[in-house]
């Protein structure tokens, strides 16, 4: 195998189906890598070792790469020298045991009292707008009550709400009948 990247590329685009984006993504992250090895005096990725790969990262880390792009490269590389691997080209993966960067945990976000007070009182999608202190232009929905107890729930219970009993809905045509 003369060029281990041209010959992982198109296994990528011919036996696995792979898009031209996700070709594309792969062909400039191999390059890069081949560009860090180089640099460092090694000749192709078939030299390369684990010390080399954690290098790659802390110098992709360096240069101000999101965890996510890390990874993502890190994940172009490692496949890459599955293929290698698979292939008989090189004897071990060096990047199976380099591991990604933490990815940040996004934290969940709640509907605030106010906004999920208005969404149940029909207020907030569609509902008449009213002025505090008016009266409803419409009842709240059965399941008010239990909203008011718990705020956190208050789109998924307003959701259920809005839809029509099974009884409602056989009337008006909209269910079918066993």
């Amino acid at each position: 195998m003369t060029d281990p990247q041209a010959a992982f590329l198109r296994h990528l685009a011919v036996e696995r189906n792979a898009s031209a984006h996700t070709l594309r993504s792969y062909a400039n992250d191999l390059t890069d890598f081949q560009s860090f090895l180089a640099a460092r005096g090694t000749p192709d990725l078939t030299a390369a070792d684990l010390r080399l790969v954690r290098a790659w990262l802390a110098a992709l880390h360096a240069r101000g790469l999101a965890p996510a792009s890390i990874a993502r490269r890190l994940a172009a590389v490692r496949s890459c020298y599955r293929f290698l691997v698979r292939r008989g080209v090189v004897e071990g993966n060096p990047a199976r045991e380099a591991r990604s960067p933490r990815q940040p945990r996004k934290l969940v976000t709640f509907l605030p009292i106010d906004e999920a007070t208005q969404l149940v009182e029909g207020r907030a999608v569609g509902g008449a707008s009213q002025a505090p202190g008016e009266q409803p232009a419409q009842q709240p929905g059965p399941l008010a009550p239990a909203v008011e107890q718990q705020p956190a729930v208050g789109a998924g219970v307003a959701a259920i709400s809005a839809r029509p009993t099974r009884a409602e809905g056989a009337a008006r045509g909209r269910f079918r009948r066993r």
